[in-house]
């Protein structure tokens, strides 16, 4: 049983000029979504090794920690800042030690135990100390060595939810309805287990390329279309393999017919910045060059 979830500042949640990782802030939004196996909502707590690093800045550790984290826009996650931050300050630490594990465990009043606690942290040595004292670890690296490894965020849920038991179904709809948006641009509308060995099934709505022979301007945009999905878990809770089923053939008429409108009417802005004023959407286009047609006022690509 999983009661708390311990996330390691210096090593995980920061790149070395001070930024927040990349897709971190997000992740996070999905674990304040899951709930222990009584009901109740996971608790998000952190800890920083560096005491002397917070105390060198003129103020005391916790109002210098707490101020980063507030810059960082991770604070809120990390509340009430009393319970749920542990600092440690012993001097020329190079990572966490049992005593600071065992303060955080203490401070968060979350009830845990070691063996119902998970940390997160990016040097092996941190996770072989909690290891050793009987907690779940997974480690942020991309590089190789022991134990179970993420280098992308977003699968960070997937892991996590694993580790439950009645709530595992629930946590892990969460995990995947962000992963497959994060990361595979699915908007899931349905999703739930089939049976036994990992196997997951739904409905979503996909970027699809709208062929328009009308107006070649907007030939092979693409559009959001239901399609049916097919997921295979491996035994960590990520995605091994994923199916998707091709849109059915009246959506897609529906869908030229619709962005064949939209454009005879001047509805579209392009990139370029032609179209009309009164446009009701845009052509957004991705890094890869491709284009995608969203509704004025939202960011879906």
């Amino acid at each position: 049983m999983v009661r708390m979830l311990l996330l390691e500042f210096e090593d995980t949640l920061v790149g070395r000029s001070g930024e927040v990782v990349r897709g971190a802030p997000e992740t996070f939004s999905t674990l304040q979504k899951f709930v222990l196996d009584d009901g109740e909502s996971l608790p998000l707590c952190l800890l920083s090794w560096s005491g002397a690093r917070w105390k060198a800045q003129g103020k005391s550790a916790s109002e210098a920690l707490a101020s980063q984290l507030a810059e960082l826009e991770l604070r809120t996650f990390f509340e009430p800042f009393e319970k749920r931050v542990t600092i440690g300050f012993v001097p020329n630490a190079q990572g966490i030690d049992r005593a600071l594990l065992a303060e955080s465990l203490a401070r968060s009043g979350a009830g845990a135990q070691a063996e119902d606690s998970v940390v997160v942290c990016g040097a092996e040595a941190d996770a072989r100390v909690a290891e050793e004292v009987g907690m779940h670890t997974f480690r942020y690296s991309i590089e190789s060595g022991s134990g179970v490894r993420f280098a992308d965020w977003a699968e960070l849920p997937l892991l996590v939810a694993t580790l439950f038991r009645a709530a595992r179904e629930k946590n892990r709809a969460a995990a995947l309805h962000f992963y497959l948006s994060e990361r595979k641009g699915l908007d899931t509308t349905s999703l739930q287990p089939s049976g036994d060995g990992g196997i997951w099934e739904g409905t979503a709505n996909a970027w699809q390329p709208i062929s328009t022979g009308r107006f070649v301007a907007f030939d092979g945009v693409h559009v959001k279309l239901p399609v049916r999905i097919t997921l295979r878990l491996d035994s960590l809770g990520r995605i091994e393999r994923l199916e998707q089923t091709e849109p059915p053939s009246e959506d897609r008429d529906e869908a030229r017919n619709f962005v064949e409108s939209l454009a005879q009417h001047g509805q579209i802005a392009t990139e370029s910045g032609a179209g009309s004023k009164n446009a009701t959407h845009a052509v957004r286009v991705d890094d890869e060059g491709k284009r995608y047609l969203v509704r004025r006022g939202f960011s879906a690509v």
